[in-house]
């Protein structure tokens, strides 16, 4: 069963604006419980406030084909505020301060996430500002079904406001599809059992590397970057950089655990099983070659590098076969794998905006399967079925993920038949994708909460851990020697006041 974390926050408003919400937005739209619409016919202007996660550098896709055909079903032109947030809290800011000024979007993105998200959510809730959606499903229970089935799932519940109700539509985000892969003609060949867990895993690989099935001198296990370690770590301490231990919240950084996990890695790369070059690639694209080349054996990467890594294999050998190890893998403490949760913030619609039911049945189609299939395949009749080849679609390679309207798309993984045929086996892919939404993992338990202390020393406090990452796991420094050394200098960096702020405001 899938990881549950409760957390109870300590909820300090920051921003009240409730003065200014009434005298700015009394005289926008239409007053009045009632909800307005216009004829289909009529051409319904739209504005969207939202955000990707870029540096404000990327090129935007408005006119991409997908923008073109919505606006074309929902006879609707977009008009879109995309707000670049690297560290995904800017978008809040900057609708604050339209809010402030009584200026709300037709279409913005909301969340639970940070103080000052939640407040705006929280507060334009009760100020009558935007579309109830439990009230529109429950009047309209066959208009909205896709939205429905969202908002009765549990695990939505964190986007309730205070009167209970819904006036968000949750994005589903999905659990992280990570994979690792291995050469199952490997393991058949050297006649060796599918590794459950990490111990198992360094026996495999340790043949492997021995044994060296294709000649070309491979090394065993190989990574993206050293984030995907996470992963490895997630089994060791039993969390994602924090963890409940006897009724309090911890930093896995300088738990027993991570330093296990530690001496786990380092055992792997004195041996000879673990890409020596992990922490200079060029992710996705150097770890890729190195599996596709026979030089590694196994792989963590995502789902969706399976398919160019099985077409491209076979070219250089045509025996090669790719499996996977099972999603319960585990390390001595938990599951060695981490995610983010089900669902991802939410979008948002102006009560008193010039169609709000129109905007909602636009919401309702993006949370459709035809829709999914729609940003997998692109627009019918503009791409072949035999290919899988996005720059033949007229759409934008993932993570773009159409970034004009990326604050209300779904970021779940695809598990639609059109995008599982892309596998050389897409039952196994099928059922990989099922038990996602079972399987144990770790969750980061603060992120996204914006707390001051992690704003203010999370950056220091990543480059100490990620220096002494690699130095341990190479054996630059010896990890009994240095533990110390090591613990402090996170404590130097901010560790203590993150920690002290993260009890203070959390209680397990």
């Amino acid at each position: 069963m899938k990881s549950q974390v409760v957390l109870y926050f300590k909820r300090s408003l920051i921003i009240v604006f409730s003065i200014l919400l009434i005298a700015g937005c009394s005289n926008q739209g239409t007053s009045g419980e009632g909800i307005k619409e216009t004829d289909p016919d009529q051409e319904l202007d739209v504005r969207v406030v939202h955000k990707f996660l870029g540096n404000g550098n990327e090129s935007l896709v408005e006119d991409s084909k997908i923008v073109s055909f919505l606006e074309d079903k929902f006879n609707m032109d977009f008009d879109f505020v995309n707000v670049p947030s690297p560290i995904g809290s800017e978008v809040f800011e900057k609708l604050n301060a339209m809010i402030a000024a009584g200026d709300i979007p037709d279409i913005l993105q909301t969340s639970t996430n940070t103080d000052l998200a939640r407040d705006l959510y929280y507060d334009l809730a009760a100020e009558d500002q935007l579309l109830n959606i439990s009230k529109m499903i429950e009047e309209n229970p066959d208009r909205y079904p896709n939205i429905a089935s969202r908002i009765k799932d549990p695990e939505a519940d964190m986007f309730k406001a205070e009167d209970g109700n819904f006036y968000t539509v949750p994005r589903l985000q999905g659990y992280y599809d990570h994979i690792i892969i291995i050469r199952q003609d490997w393991l058949d060949e050297l006649g060796l059992e599918m590794p459950t867990n990490t111990e198992e895993l360094h026996d495999v690989l340790k043949e492997f590397v021995e044994e060296d099935p294709d000649d070309k001198g491979n090394f065993g296990l190989t990574v993206p970057a050293p984030w995907w370690f996470n992963h490895i770590f997630a089994g060791f301490t039993g969390g994602w950089e924090w963890v409940e231990k006897d009724g309090e919240y911890v930093s896995t950084y300088t738990e027993p655990g991570m330093k296990e996990a530690f001496k786990y890695l380092h055992s792997l790369y004195e041996e000879g099983l673990l890409d020596k070059e992990f922490f200079t690639h060029k992710p996705n694209k150097d770890e890729l070659s190195k599996f596709i080349n026979g030089r590694a054996g196994v792989l963590l990467t995502q789902s969706r590098n399976l398919p160019s890594i099985q077409k491209d294999i076979v070219k250089i050998n045509p025996e090669a076969e790719v499996g996977l190890l099972p999603i319960d893998f585990s390390g001595p403490e938990a599951a060695a794998r981490v995610s983010a949760g089900k669902f991802y913030e939410g979008v948002s619609i102006y009560k008193h905006a010039e169609d709000p039911a129109r905007m909602l049945d636009f919401i309702e189609y993006l949370a459709s399967n035809e829709a999914s299939e729609m940003f997998t395949n692109g627009i019918e009749g503009e791409y072949s079925e035999e290919t899988f080849e996005h720059e033949k679609w007229g759409v934008d390679p993932y993570p773009s993920v159409h970034r004009a309207i990326w604050g209300m798309v779904d970021m779940k993984y695809n598990d639609s038949e059109a995008y599982l045929k892309q596998y050389t086996d897409p039952e196994q892919m099928k059922t990989f994708f099922n038990q996602l939404d079972s399987a144990d993992f770790a969750q980061n338990p603060v992120w996204g909460y914006g707390l001051e202390s992690i704003q203010a020393h999370n950056a220091d406090v990543l480059e100490v851990f990620n220096k002494y990452l690699v130095n341990f796991i190479t054996g630059k420094a010896d990890i009994d020697q240095e533990w110390d050394t090591y613990t402090k200098e996170l404590e130097k960096a901010g560790l203590l006041k993150m920690q002290e702020e993260v009890q203070e405001e959390f209680t397990p």
